[in-house]
């Protein structure tokens, strides 16, 4: 189980409307070291669909070779050095956020939940900087980027754009 309670909003006003602890349940299933299944469901209640199952299945099918295929994410990874991890893949990025503020162009969205999503496709890197330390760094398209402002009945959909992404990550 894994929880992230914070304030989803535009930071207009931080009150409690805009606390909002999104969840993720999820079960595993590992027949062998090579082969993994995980079954998850998602709870937001600022979505629209405040329920989502999620599903994959991780395959080391060689032995510096993953595939995962599964929502949100779907890829392939090949662990050139023990250090450094090459990947390729497809995934689903998005949130549901409270907005106080309108968009300038569209002033009745304001006051109210926005769902956001995109849909990716690139190739990263992730390098071992030491035991429990990771440099990654992204690059690729966003094929489709969407805003559904489902209590106002209205859907923006946004251009393709290219992204980078370098983060840092470490485990305590």
């Amino acid at each position: 189980m894994f929880a992230r309670p914070g304030f989803y909003g535009d930071f207009e006003h931080l009150g409690g409307r805009s606390l909002n602890a999104p969840l993720l349940v999820t079960a595993s299933y590992n027949p062998r070291r090579e082969l993994g299944w995980t079954f998850a469901l998602s709870f937001n209640s600022f979505a629209r669909n405040p329920v989502l199952p999620v599903v994959g299945v991780r395959w080391q099918f060689a032995p510096d070779w993953t595939l995962g295929v599964g929502f949100p994410r779907t890829g392939v990874t090949w662990q050139s050095t023990p250090d450094l991890a090459l990947r390729a893949d497809v995934s689903f990025q998005g949130g549901s956020y409270r907005l106080t503020r309108a968009p300038a162009a569209r002033p009745a969205l304001g006051r109210t939940l926005v769902d956001y999503r995109e849909v990716r496709a690139g190739a990263g890197l992730d390098f071992k900087l030491a035991a429990a330390a990771t440099l990654s760094l992204d690059a690729g398209w966003v094929a489709d980027r969407r805003f559904d402002y489902h209590e106002r009945d209205y859907r923006l959909d946004g251009d393709a754009a290219a992204y980078v992404k370098l983060a840092c990550s470490a485990r305590f």
